[in-house]
């Protein structure tokens, strides 16, 4: 397996990256003691969002996708506008309305309409979906699709190109699942992220990104804040107390996060998801933008009062043509303690940690290229505080070297 693999660690300071359901900061246990934590999916998304603001400016986007319950908007439009390059006819906005609702509730699976009933005052009501949803039939779909701007155009194109066929629905979903058609180049995320679609099993992509839940390298509990808000116009005299108040939760501490990319498929000339890009310089641009985003991205949880965008202080870069995804999250299965700080202990036992995995498994995990990028400076040949030398320090490189370099890397 061809691998992208980067390894990140990166403090924050007080906040609230990932919360759960009582709005309190995610955690786990790890190593028998407490460890704050960040989903995946959490940080899937924030990854998701940076690369489309890379690319926001370019014509041919890469990174085009979006997961949402509005698809049958974004494929009536399409139907009743088309694009002028196909001089095709439109669809009339109720025809065109009544195809992409055929199309997009097609592809969930079977359940049941939610039942009518009557409102207060004697109208037709709907009961939401089990997940607490609208009806589909009022323009959203129970559960999120997620297709790119190109495979919205694919699917338009041949409906239009097919209006009079019997099952318009078929032939919008064949226009994607034809292996022989020219598949939209813009899905990049929806290739590395996946998609799984309940009744186009063709349509289901496999993931060709690999991610971990970030845990925090040393023990990390959640604090609470108590807070309060004063009323600015109150006038002398008055209740001298505070307008509201609460409390939040938050944490803080350096997170381990790692992040990979099955090369293998992502652009296999038999089974890659983007096998259709034979450009090296658009591939090369892909990846630069995946880790660059990968690497910068920070979730948007209370921006206004945390703010918790930090500079990285560490991260590895690997690019590998053998073996199998590994993190290093073991390095911090015995607990970092501090002394200068978190960064350097975590920096070091990581490190260290690959020193002797590369002992072990030798050829199986050395990479053709690797690269080092962060604030912190790791020093070889230094003692740390177990007594156990560092003799690896990878090559550091600054962030668009870092970036450029391991996407150059694969060749395309």
């Amino acid at each position: 397996m061809k691998l992208i693999e980067l390894h990140i660690l990166q403090s924050f300071p007080v906040s609230c990256l990932n919360r759960d359901d009582l709005g309190a900061p995610k955690t786990a246990t790890f190593g028998g003691v407490p460890r704050a934590r960040i989903s995946s999916q959490c940080l899937k998304r924030a990854i998701r969002f940076y690369a489309r603001e890379l690319e926001v400016d370019r014509d041919d986007k890469l990174f085009a996708g979006s997961r949402t319950r509005k698809a049958v908007d974004d494929l009536s439009e399409r139907l009743s506008a088309p694009l002028d390059v196909w001089k095709l006819e439109p669809l009339s906005c109720e025809k065109a309305n009544e195809v992409a609702k055929a199309v997009c509730h097609g592809l969930l699976s079977g359940k049941k309409q939610p039942k009518a009933k009557l409102s207060r005052k004697g109208k037709k009501d709907h009961e939401p979906d089990a997940a607490g949803g609208e009806e589909e039939t009022a323009g959203k779909t129970s559960t999120l699709l997620y297709f790119s701007t190109g495979e919205i155009n694919l699917m338009a194109k041949a409906v239009l190109e097919n209006r009079t066929a019997a099952d318009l629905k078929k032939v919008a979903v064949q226009a994607l699942k034809d292996p022989k058609a020219v598949r939209a180049r813009d899905l990049a995320d929806i290739a590395i992220f996946g998609r799984m679609v309940s009744n186009a099993p063709d349509l289901t992509m496999e993931g060709a990104g690999l991610f971990n839940h970030a845990l925090t390298t040393h023990r990390a509990v959640p604090e609470i804040d108590f807070w309060t808000a004063v009323d600015d116009n109150k006038q002398p005299g008055e209740d001298a107390g505070a307008a509201n108040m609460n409390i939040a939760e938050f944490t803080s501490g350096v997170f381990y996060r790692y992040a990979a990319l099955n090369l293998d498929l992502l652009f296999d000339s038999e089974r890659g998801h983007l096998r259709q890009i034979a450009d090296v310089a658009v591939r090369q641009r892909l990846l630069s933008t995946f880790i660059r985003s990968t690497l910068l991205a920070i979730p948007s949880a209370r921006d206004n009062s945390h703010n918790s965008h930090t500079e990285i202080g560490y991260a590895l870069g690997f690019y590998r043509t053998q073996g199998q995804p590994l993190q290093l999250i073991n390095a911090f299965e015995n607990p970092v303690r501090t002394y200068n700080g978190l960064v350097e202990p975590s920096v070091r036992k990581m490190l260290l940690h690959l020193q002797r995995v590369r002992e072990d498994y030798g050829s199986l995990v050395k990479p053709s290229l690797e690269l080092a990028f962060g604030s912190f400076r790791p020093v070889a040949d230094a003692e740390d505080h177990e007594g156990e030398r560092l003799m690896l320090v990878p090559e550091r490189a600054s962030l668009d070297d870092f970036c450029g370099r391991l996407a150059q890397a694969t060749n395309g």
